[in-house]
């Protein structure tokens, strides 16, 4: 959390902490960190989409995980392929 206050974290950390967050139930603060890592300027900021994909869907809420789904095979992001095969379990 000190490097994501200082500005200066990479994407893992940004991943890493969202992924946390999950793990301790507070869907809301990773939404804002995965929010965060698309509003960088870092490369791998498309990673972010994924990763609230996953949120969602451990979340049980499928209507906003097929809309990041969809968005990743639309634009071409990090895990296109992944994100189709996915959107087919999920339909």
């Amino acid at each position: 959390n000190k490097a994501l206050e200082k500005g200066k974290a990479s994407a893992n950390v940004y991943i890493y902490s969202g992924l946390s967050y999950i793990q301790l139930g507070e869907q809301k603060k990773s939404e804002e960190i995965f929010d965060s890592l698309i509003d960088s300027d870092l490369i791998d900021a498309e990673k972010g989409y994924w990763y609230k994909a996953l949120l969602y869907l451990k979340s049980n809420n499928a209507q906003k995980a097929k809309k990041e789904l969809n968005h990743i095979i639309k634009n071409s992001l990090y895990n296109t392929q992944k994100a189709r095969e996915l959107l087919e379990e999920i339909n």
